[in-house]
């Protein structure tokens, strides 16, 4: 997106994916998977 307008992104930090907020204490790089919760929050189950 940002691209197509002619503006680099140099840092992009995802913190919330919908009402889907991520762990704080989850490190760069790394992942955790997805509870039955998590999987409502998103509309998803």
């Amino acid at each position: 997106m940002f691209h197509a307008i002619d503006n680099e992104v140099i840092e992009l930090k995802r913190i919330k994916i919908g009402d889907l907020a991520l762990d704080d204490d989850l490190i760069q790089g790394t992942y955790r998977h997805l509870t039955e919760q998590d999987f409502k929050q998103l509309g998803l189950k």
